[in-house]
């Protein structure tokens, strides 16, 4: 991307702010968001099949396109899921990595309780036993 120049460069009008903030926005919307309001479509254009009962071609063929795309929805839904997890086990990888994967925290952190002594929590369900 280049620099602004503000003496060469027109001044941008309010339809090139709008036009640069819809694809900025758009970049970062998934996919599934526009499948989602695709859904709405698809339904409200399904609820015609009630109309197509005297003709079974074109019923069959609405509710093989609904099949379709429900089946487009569902794969696309399972390649979300799988992208989640795949972000969810980099995230918890790398987070182990800074903490307890790192070799100094590792020292701190045994410095730390082999200072402060084995203090252990008092064990109630231990049977009491007199002391001689």
């Amino acid at each position: 991307m280049r620099e602004p120049d503000p003496v060469n460069d027109p001044p941008n009008s309010l339809w090139s702010h709008f036009r640069r903030a819809f694809r900025r926005q758009n970049a970062r919307r998934p996919v599934s968001f526009y499948l989602m309001l695709a859904i709405i479509v698809v339904l409200l254009l399904g609820l015609q099949m009630a109309h197509y009962r005297g003709e079974p071609r074109r019923f069959a063929l609405v509710l093989s396109a609904m099949f379709i795309f429900f089946f487009i929805v569902l794969w696309r839904a399972a390649v979300d899921a799988i992208d989640i997890l795949r972000r969810s086990y980099r995230e918890e990888r790398e987070l182990f990595r800074t903490t307890l994967g790192n070799p100094e925290f590792n020292e701190t952190l045994g410095k730390g309780v082999v200072d402060h002594g084995p203090t252990a929590p008092p064990d109630d369900d231990a049977p009491v036993t007199p002391d001689d």
